[in-house]
């Protein structure tokens, strides 16, 4: 199964990325290398990577600075959710139920 990890750095996604990765062909993207809130960028790494499931942990978390980088935060936890639902949907893919990633 190919998996694709967003926010593979992050607190989520550098301890799912290990978990997955013993049993599965992982992708990790985090920002220095997919900006998510791109469109093309993420469409393209859809793309190219093929992936059977998305796991998408990549969130801008700090609240505070949320409340003052209120684009920033939108263009984060919205925008680019929707993306990866838009890539996902484009690419069919369906996602997996817990007892698939072990």
């Amino acid at each position: 199964m190919r998996i694709l990890v967003t926010g593979s750095a992050g607190q989520l996604g550098s301890e799912v990325v290990p978990l997955v990765q013993e049993r599965h062909e992982v992708l990790g993207v985090d920002l220095h290398n997919c900006d998510l809130t791109d469109r093309d960028a993420v469409l393209a790494v859809i793309t190219s990577f093929q992936p059977d499931v998305v796991i998408h942990g990549a969130a801008f978390t700090a609240v505070d600075r949320c409340e003052v980088e209120v684009e920033t935060a939108h263009r984060v936890n919205c925008l680019a959710t929707r993306f990866l639902a838009d890539g996902a949907r484009r690419d069919r893919i369906r996602g997996a139920r817990p007892a698939d990633v072990r």
